[in-house]
Formats: C-alpha cells, structure tokens, sequence
C-alpha cells in the first residue's frame, strides 16, 4: 500500500471520527434503477450507502481502507455491506461489477497524482460499461496561505497539512476533469461543510464509462 493512502490517520488516528457532508445530487441519479450495484469507494463511516439505502438501492457496498471507520459503518448500518481495502487502491475481489461508483472526498485525502490516478484506475476497471463514476472533492481556494508551507514540496500546490497531522489536497477544476476521465455527463460546483467544520468549495462530476 502506498504511504498516501494514510491509514494510520483514518485507522484509529484522527481521521476516525471525522464526518462529512458531500452531498448527493439525486436527480443527476434520477434514471438509475434502484436494482443496480452501487459501490462507494472511500465510504468512511458509511454516510452515502446509508442514504443510498436508503432511497431504495440495497445492492450497495462500502468500502474503504481505514478498518476504525469500516467497523464505525457496520455499527451504525449492520444491514449494508461494508468492507475494508487491505491494498489501496485495489478493490477486495469481491467487487468486480458496479453499475454506479462513488467516490466523495476520497482524492483530497490522496495527494499523490500517482496515486489518485491508480485509485481511478481501479474505479473504471471494476465500473461496467455504460456504467456511472461520481465524483464529488475539493476545489482549489484563491490566495489559501495553508498551501504555502508544502508549496515546494513533491507535493502538488494546492496540499497542505492538517493541525491533526493529515495531508489532504485540494484541486484544480481542470485536473479534477482529466483525473475522472470518462464521459461527462454532468458537472457542478457547491460550497459544502468539510472535516473539520470549515466551508470549502466543492465540484461534483458524473460520468459514464463508454460501452
């Protein structure tokens, strides 16, 4: 597993008790029948697949590399399927075909393109095609002096570490594009809550893997 996963942030460390806010777009969702599967990948402690469950898609799987916020996720939603990625970004082999993928504030707590880019890989590879990836993270705040301090780093401009000692990153509109790939199928952007309480903006992308 890569370093830039972070898990001893999320397993157990800080990150564990974290929540979050991206929100879903359900009409961007409203033709997709609730029999398809849908996999979140970074679930955390299960929010969206409770929601999704919610609105009548059971066949949903939570997955994500922290087993502290996977068991979080199992205590509060015992009859939804959650599961821990042992060697991020590979998907356990039990995912193999999703109709629908989401993937909400998962690239910010990724800072490595090369990373972000394997974790998209993994994305497609198991998404069908014709099938849908979503993608909702954090864009680029003008003038931000957070960024200053790893600026000069192997980091991409636009990371910065957290006072709990995380590194999250946030992005470019244009890289978030090229990064989710695909075809387009809708885009928008929105000032959502993050982690740690704050307000940042946020652009969410839908796109659909061609057949």
């Amino acid at each position: 597993m890569s370093p830039g996963f972070q898990r001893d942030f999320w397993d157990g460390g800080p990150g564990s008790s974290k929540s979050f806010t991206h929100p879903i777009r359900w009409d961007w969702l409203a033709d997709l029948a609730t029999d398809v599967t849908v996999l979140d990948y970074g679930c955390g402690y299960g929010r969206s697949v409770t929601e999704l469950h919610a609105r009548g898609y059971h066949d949903v799987i939570g997955v994500d590399p922290s087993a502290a916020l996977i068991a979080r996720a199992r205590e509060a939603s015992p009859g939804i399927q959650f599961m821990v990625i042992a060697d991020p970004p590979s998907l356990p082999e039990q995912v193999s075909r999703v109709d629908l993928t989401l993937v909400f504030a998962v690239l910010t707590c990724v800072p490595s393109d090369a990373d972000q880019a394997a974790l998209m890989d993994e994305v497609w590879r198991v998404t069908v095609p014709g099938g849908l990836v979503y993608v909702s993270d954090l864009l680029i705040e003008p003038d931000a002096g957070r960024y200053r301090e790893l600026a000069e780093s192997e980091y991409p401009y636009g990371t910065f570490r957290t006072e709990a000692g995380g590194l999250l990153r946030h992005h470019t509109a244009d890289h978030l594009r090229r990064l989710v790939g695909g075809v387009s199928v809708q885009e928008a952007a929105e000032a959502v809550r993050t982690m740690n309480g704050g307000t940042a903006h946020a652009m969410q992308l839908l796109a659909r893997k061609p057949v």
